[in-house]
C-alpha cells in the first residue's frame, strides 16, 4: 500500500474509533525516546470478535509476512552507557554479514527459526506465537570484537511471566523447563580453568538460604564487580519466594563476607578478564546447538529460555540428555540438568 492511500486509512480508522496514533519523540541528550505507533482500540477487537476474528485465529483470516522474515537474525549492540543513576542500553551497530562467524550465527537462528514456525505455540492467553528468535551480540565497539561477546538469543515469550509460562503450549502438549542448574557458576569454572563437581549442591557452604547465596553469587559474576546492595529487582524476586525485608534482613556485605570464603572462585573471577558477556556468550551457544540439535536429530521443537528449554512434558527426558551432551561437548564439564517431569 502506497502512502496516501495508508494514510487516509489510518485517517479513517482514527475517525472511527478503531484506532489511535501514539507519536513517538526523541531525547537527543540522554539517546532515549519511542517510536510513533497506530494502536488497536477494544471497539475494533470487538467489532472483529463479534465476525469470529480475534487474536488466536489471525493466521486462519489475514496472510501477512511472517516475523522471521521482518526481523534481522543477528544484532550487534556497543557497551552499555551508564550515567548514575540511569543505564542506557548500547546502540545498535551494523551487523557484517559478510563476515564466515555472523554467516554461521544467522543461518543457525534461520534454520530453528524455520522449524519453529511449523509448529503450533500457544501463548497463556491463547494466542498463537509468531516465533522470530534473533542473537544480540554485545560490546562491539570494543577492539577485538568478533561476535564472541553476548550473543543471547531473545523472544517475546521469554518476558511471560514464570507463572504464566506454565500454560504455553507446543503442539496441542503442555509444557516444562527444562534448565541448567547454576549455569553461570559451572560456566565461571570453563572460563577459569576449575574443576567442577557435579554430585554436590554448588551453593551449598554459607549459613545463609540457599535463594540469597544463589542470588548474591548471580549477581556477582553477572556484574564487573562486587554489589554494595540488593538490586529492586532481586529484592522482588526474593519476596516472590517469601523473603521479607531482604536488605535488613540479609546485608549485602554481610552475605559477601559470608560467602566469599566458600566460592573462592568468584574473588578469582571479580580480578579475571572475563566479563558477563563472556558467560552470555557460552550458555547461548551450548542450548541454542542444543535446540537445534533436538529439532533436527530428534524433532522435538524447544523454546530457548536462556539458561533453559521449555519443551512438552513428554520430551523433558530426551531435553536433559541433549542439554548435558552440549555442555559437556562445549566446555569438558558435566553440568547439572535435572527432569522437572
Amino acid at each position: 500500500m502506497g502512502y496516501r492511500p495508508f494514510k487516509q486509512a489510518l485517517a479513517d480508522m482514527r475517525s472511527h474509533g478503531f484506532a489511535k496514533l501514539e507519536k513517538g519523540y526523541s531525547e537527543w541528550g540522554t539517546r532515549e525516546g519511542t517510536v510513533t505507533r497506530i494502536l488497536f482500540t477494544p471497539r475494533l477487537t470487538h467489532q472483529l470478535a463479534a465476525s469470529g476474528i480475534t487474536v488466536a485465529n489471525r493466521f486462519h483470516h489475514f496472510d501477512y509476512q511472517r516475523a522471521m522474515e521482518d526481523i534481522p537474525p543477528i544484532q550487534l549492540r556497543a557497551t552499555t552507557a551508564k550515567e548514575w543513576p540511569r543505564v542506557f542500553r548500547g546502540r545498535k551497530m551494523r551487523v557484517d554479514y559478510a563476515c564466515p562467524t555472523v554467516t554461521a550465527h544467522a543461518d543457525q537462528i534461520r534454520s530453528i527459526n524455520a522449524y519453529l514456525g511449523k509448529q503450533s505455540v500457544i501463548d497463556h492467553e491463547g494466542v498463537t506465537l509468531d516465533i522470530a528468535l534473533r542473537r544480540i551480540f554485545n560490546l562491539g565497539d570494543q577492539s577485538g570484537h568478533g561476535y564472541n561477546k553476548g550473543g543471547r538469543a531473545y523472544e517475546s515469550y521469554q518476558s511471560i511471566k514464570r507463572k504464566y509460562r506454565e500454560h504455553i503450549t507446543i503442539n496441542g502438549h503442555r509444557t516444562i523447563e527444562v534448565d541448567i542448574s547454576a549455569c553461570f557458576l559451572t560456566l565461571l569454572h570453563f572460563l577459569l580453568g576449575h574443576p567442577f563437581c557435579a554430585t554436590v549442591d554448588p551453593y551449598a557452604g554459607p549459613d545463609l538460604p540457599r535463594d540469597i547465596i544463589k542470588a548474591w553469587v548471580n549477581l556477582t559474576i553477572g556484574h564487573s564487580n562486587y554489589h554494595k546492595r540488593w538490586p529492586k529487582e532481586t529484592i522482588s524476586k526474593l519476596e516472590e519466594k517469601g523473603y521479607v525485608d531482604v536488605p535488613k534482613r540479609y546485608p549485602m556485605t554481610a552475605v559477601r563476607k559470608a560467602c566469599l570464603p566458600h566460592f573462592p572462585i568468584v574473588s578469582e573471577w571479580v580480578e579475571s578478564s572475563y566479563s558477563w558477556a563472556d558467560l552470555f556468550r557460552a550458555e547461548s551457544q551450548i542450548m541454542l546447538d542444543a535446540t537445534q540439535r533436538l529439532a533436527e536429530v530428534h524433532n522435538i521443537p524447544a523454546l530457548p529460555m536462556h539458561d533453559a528449554l521449555r519443551v512438552s512434558v513428554q520430551d523433558s527426558s530426551m531435553t536433559v540428555d541433549v542439554i548435558k551432551d552440549e555442555f559437556l561437548k562445549h566446555t569438558g564439564i558435566q553440568a547439572i540438568v535435572d527432569n522437572p517431569n
